[in-house]
């Protein structure tokens, strides 16, 4: 029987194929932020939403953390945090995106996004890590199960 998927499997998924951040998302900061700091890092969280009891379909209300790391400048890299979430911003709003299947690991059954919608516009995240930049926006995602 195939493990099913949970919200953040499946908006990693559809985020993994966006072809500017590519790898660079998951749930959680990598903990050597060496392996990223060139290039930037997208997480996902839920932060709210709800689901259809009837049809299955889940609107989960996802946090999409953007991340910058400048190791021993002590300036954050605002402008690469910037242009993760402008990219994250720029696929939702292409709707060819959208609606799709995503790919998931091969023990989880399937997952279609009928939907991605912007929640809030990409804005700064102050007082973090003096060389960390962290930039974020909320995105509804419409999903089942298949």
């Amino acid at each position: 029987m195939p493990l099913l998927p949970n919200s953040e499997l499946v908006v990693v998924s559809w985020l993994q194929d966006i072809a500017y951040l590519g790898t660079r998302v998951a749930t959680s900061l990598p903990t050597d932020n060496s392996t990223w700091s060139a290039s930037g890092f997208v997480t996902a969280t839920v932060a709210g939403g709800d689901a259809d009891s009837e049809t299955g379909w889940r609107r989960p209300v996802m946090s999409i953390g953007c991340w910058g790391a400048a190791p021993n400048s002590g300036k954050p890299p605002w402008n690469l945090a910037s242009q993760l979430a402008e990219q994250v911003r720029a696929a939702v709003l292409a709707h060819g995106a959208v609606p799709r299947a995503v790919d998931l690991p091969a023990a989880y059954s399937g997952a279609f996004v009928r939907t991605v919608m912007l929640r809030s516009e990409p804005h700064r995240v102050p007082g973090d890590v003096s060389s960390y930049a962290h930039y974020t926006l909320d995105l509804e995602f419409w999903w089942v199960a298949t």
